[in-house]
């Protein structure tokens, strides 16, 4: 992959936005949320420093009360014997863990508890929930705002679901209790894992629109990408065993079918009747694919960028969780997961510094070089977006804001890599071509040579005896028979500067002098009959695509039969098309020899079944300069016709 000059220029301009469209992008957020938010401390938020207007959405962050192993509901604390609370939690985090000397699970329930006071606003507000795992329900001031899922205390009535949501309420009074239920029985880690947002409803649904663009924006770039592959293969590569490009098209698509079901679940808001359970085993099954086939393609870009046997176990190992990943209950899965995304990291990574690897090796090769520098880069950003997911499967970081950016970048890559090998592949074949039309040229000149040895000395020297009888009994004849003969070598010698093509009134010139010749020397035997449109004179044909009819017509078809016969020559038009049509009715030929005149003209001894130039390099000629097919029509005993049509416009 060998970069030219207007390829590096390309690089650079689209550096700028690998640069720019993160720095915008997350610029999103800035605008919604103008200063850090105040802590949550003990389970209780004070907002009288903070005003919605000037400051934007607040993050409900901070110590929360909770509550293990129970679903409280607003109702339990109107009372003043309030439940035994577990501890204080801090969100964002998940609830794994000792809280206060209770051992908390992986799986179960909890209610969180918030009380904000000071509320700056006077207006309709909406809390925005985007991650919590993985069922829950949102309560404010005693009414549930938001239900996504079911939580519940028994796993069989539990139901699950994770998908960003927004609810709304009135506010009434300067101070707000928030509520929330969760339940997780099919994820390794549960709770709050990011937090959930309060602002003016304005701010909130704006700032749910925008990341839901943003991120279908990147997802529909990605596969894009990856629908340019999949047409690139199919159209330009797939004649030549070059697979590379469907396995990115797959990755690609995958790639992106991941990333759609990340952040605000773009793949959910645009069908939002798929079950979540479903959506989440797709999820599953797209990191699978996605890493088999960026496993695929690299071994189709270069077969020794990974040894045989690690190719082998890794398209097995990822065989074997996507069985896994269908048979088993999410719930058992999840603890799967692990293993997987470990797995996937050390491969990932593992990748990248091989590529770095052969990329400082491969020094004095620069086609290689400039290759494994691109994939060197292209998979660094990939294993950034693999921790950045690593990271947030663990709950460690709230948000897959960075592996959206980092799989922009990657895809804005991808279009480099795509743009530089459909360069690539333009400039060859334009070299091909060039060599093509060469050959071509070279074969025109060679097909000129064999036209003008195909013109039998016999006949040269019967033309030349005919003409020097003449010269003794008849010197006007011999006049007109040289003449003739001189137009018929002239047409023959003459051809080569006018590209193959010629005018018919050109072609006839070597027709008359032909047929002149043998009527001399044949007499009444031959007889030959001309029936041409002059308006149609002008018109381009192959060189000797006419003559090599009448030749044969008359050398096969009227000599030898004894009483001699008749050749027609007739030229008219036919609707849009030219008829050229040369018959006789002469002796005829049989099917056979008919079939192989047309298709490889040698019969069966391999040396050519008919005199002269033959009916078979007519046909070749005509197919190659205009498209046309020659004909045969015969009967044994009783003639034969050949022709063929062109286009007038040719």
């Amino acid at each position: 992959m060998k970069i030219s000059d207007n390829g590096k220029l390309f690089i650079l301009f689209l550096f700028i936005p690998i640069v720019v469209f993160p720095i915008l992008f997350g610029a999103l957020n800035q605008e919604f949320m103008k200063r850090s938010s105040p802590m949550a401390e003990k389970g209780i938020l004070d907002l009288s420093a903070w005003d919605f207007s000037d400051d934007g959405i607040i993050e409900l962050n901070g110590e929360w009360e909770f509550y293990w192993g129970q679903l409280l509901s607003p109702d339990d604390f109107k009372h003043s014997n309030y439940p035994a609370m577990t501890g204080y939690l801090n969100v964002l985090s998940d609830w794994i863990g000792n809280l206060d000397q209770t051992q908390l699970a992986a799986m179960g329930s909890g209610t969180y508890r918030l009380l904000v006071k000071n509320v700056p606003s006077e207006e309709v507000l909406a809390i925005k929930k985007s991650n919590i795992r993985t069922s829950s329900a949102v309560f404010v001031n005693g009414e549930k705002i938001i239900q996504d899922g079911r939580p519940a205390l028994l796993e069989n009535e539990y139901l699950f679901s994770n998908i960003p949501r927004v609810g709304f309420f009135d506010l009434h009074s300067s101070d707000i209790e928030i509520l929330v239920q969760v339940s997780n029985y099919d994820y390794m880690y549960g709770g709050i894992v990011a937090p959930l947002l309060l602002g003016e409803t304005q701010d909130i649904l704006e700032l749910s629109n925008r990341r839901s663009m943003v991120e279908l924006i990147i997802v529909g770039i990605i596969f894009t990408i990856g629908w340019i592959c999949f047409l690139s293969y199919f159209f330009l590569f797939r004649h030549k065993k070059n697979k590379m490009f469907m396995s990115m098209a797959v990755f690609c698509f995958f790639h992106a079918l991941t990333n759609s079901m990340y952040g605000e679940r773009t793949l959910l808001f645009l069908f939002p009747h798929i079950p979540f359970d479903a959506a989440y085993k797709l999820l599953q099954l797209s990191l699978i694919i996605t890493i088999m086939s960026l496993a695929v393609f690299l071994k189709q870009l270069d077969k020794n960028f990974i040894p045989i046997k690690v190719y082998h176990i890794i398209l097995g190992l990822y065989a074997l969780f996507a069985v896994a990943l269908l048979l088993l209950p999410l719930s058992i899965y999840a603890y799967l997961c692990i293993l997987v995304g470990i797995i996937e990291l050390i491969i990932y990574i593992g990748i990248f510094i091989r590529a770095v690897y052969i990329y400082n090796i491969v020094k004095e090769n620069e086609q290689e070089r400039t290759k494994f520098g691109f994939l060197a880069c292209a998979l660094g950003v990939l294993s950034l977006y693999v921790v950045n997911l690593a990271f947030f499967s663990f709950g460690l970081i709230e948000d897959m804001f960075f592996g959206f950016m980092l799989s922009l970048i990657l895809a804005l890559k991808l279009m480099v890599y795509l743009a530089v090998q459909l360069s690539d592949l333009y400039v060859k074949n334009r070299e091909i071509s060039l060599k093509l039309a060469l050959q071509e040229k070279e074969n025109i000149e060679k097909e000129y040579a064999f036209l003008r040895s195909q013109i039998k000395p016999h006949f040269l020297y019967n033309a030349l005896n005919t003409i020097i009888s003449y010269c003794y009994s008849d010197s006007h004849k011999a006049g007109e028979l040289l003449r003739s003969f001189s137009n018929y070598l002239r047409g023959s010698f003459d051809f080569e500067h006018s590209n193959g093509l010629i005018s018919i009134e050109q072609e006839m010139m070597m027709v008359y002098g032909y047929v002149d010749i043998q009527k001399a020397r044949f007499g009444d035997k031959v007889e030959v009959l001309f029936d041409i449109d002059p308006k149609l004179l002008q018109c381009q044909v192959p060189a000797l695509s006419i003559q090599p009819l009448v030749e044969n017509a008359i050398r096969h078809g009227i000599i030898k039969k004894e009483a001699g016969g008749t050749v027609q020559i007739k030229i008219s038009k036919k609707s849009s098309h030219i008829m050229i049509q040369v018959s006789d009715d002469g002796i005829g030929i049989h099917n056979q020899r008919r079939m192989q005149i047309l298709n490889h003209g040698k019969g069966d001894t391999g040396k050519e079944s008919l005199g002269g130039v033959g009916l078979y390099s007519v046909q070749k000629r005509l197919k190659h300069s205009l498209g046309s097919i020659l004909k045969i029509e015969s009967t044994e005993g009783m003639g034969t016709k050949v022709y063929f049509e062109i286009d007038e416009s040719e």
